[in-house]
C-alpha cells in the first residue's frame, strides 16, 4: 500500500500533452487511491521544486548540460529523444518542401522558444545557427509551445518544435521540413526523489516510454 495518498508532480506543457497520459494511466493503476496533484510549468520551476521538496516526480526538457542534474542528488532519467524540425505555416513557400539547410533560414523571421522558460530549446537553436554563421532573427520569444505553433500558423515567423509535440497538435496549419546535416534533437527528462514505491512506478513508466531498457539506471 503506498504510504501518501497525495503525489506531486510538475511537468513542462509538452510533457504534459506527450507523456503524463501514459504515467496517470500506470498510476492509478497501481495506487487506484492515489491524488495526483499537477503543476504545469516551465523546467527551472519544476527543478526547484523539487530540490525544495516541494513535489515528488517532475517531467522537464532535457537541459543542454545534465552535469547540474548529476550533483543534484536527485535521480533522473531521460526519456525518448525526437528530432527537432522547422515549422512554417502551409502558406509559406517553404511548405512546398520536405527539407531545408539551416544556412537557407539566415534571412527568415523566427517565432523562438523562450531563453529562460524554453532554454534547452532556444539555446540549441542557437547554437546550431552559430556554427552555420548567423544569428536567428527572432520577432518574439514564446514560453508556451501552442503560441508559438499558433503565431506558425498564421504565417508571422517560422520556428521549431521537436516532433513529439507537432505528433499531437495536428490541428495547426503548419508543414514539419527536415533540417538537413543537422542532427538537432530534444527529450523530456523525468526526475524523482529517493523512495521505493517512486521507483517502481517510475521503472514502470520507463519501460514504456523506453521499451529498450533493461534496467533502470539511478544516478
Amino acid at each position: 500500500m503506498l504510504p501518501i495518498s497525495n503525489l506531486k508532480m510538475a511537468m513542462v506543457p509538452s510533457a504534459a500533452i506527450t507523456i503524463l497520459p501514459r504515467i496517470l494511466n500506470i498510476a492509478h493503476q497501481r495506487f487506484p487511491n492515489l491524488n495526483l496533484l499537477l503543476e504545469e510549468t516551465d523546467s527551472v520551476n519544476a527543478l526547484n521544486l523539487m530540490l525544495d521538496k516541494k513535489c515528488q516526480i517532475a517531467l522537464i526538457r532535457t537541459p543542454q548540460d545534465t552535469s547540474f542534474l548529476a550533483e543534484s542528488g536527485l535521480n533522473y532519467r531521460e526519456l525518448q529523444r525526437h528530432p527537432i524540425k522547422l515549422i512554417v505555416s502551409s502558406d509559406h513557400e517553404l511548405a512546398k518542401r520536405d527539407e531545408v539547410l539551416l544556412s537557407e533560414l539566415k534571412n527568415e523571421r523566427f517565432i523562438s522558444h523562450h531563453k529562460v522558460h524554453s532554454a534547452s530549446l532556444h539555446f540549441l537553436f542557437e547554437k546550431a545557427c552559430f556554427y552555420e554563421g548567423f544569428t536567428p532573427q527572432s520577432i518574439c520569444e514564446g514560453s508556451e509551445l501552442h503560441t508559438i505553433l499558433t503565431l506558425v500558423s498564421h504565417n508571422i515567423g517560422v520556428g521549431i518544435m521537436p516532433m513529439d509535440i507537432l505528433e499531437v497538435s495536428n490541428s495547426f496549419n503548419v508543414k514539419a521540413l527536415d533540417i538537413k546535416n543537422q542532427k538537432l534533437e530534444s527529450s523530456i527528462t523525468i526526475i524523482w526523489g529517493d523512495s521505493f514505491y517512486l521507483d517502481s512506478l517510475i521503472e514502470e513508466v520507463i519501460q514504456i516510454i523506453n521499451p529498450c531498457e533493461k534496467e533502470l539506471i539511478l544516478h
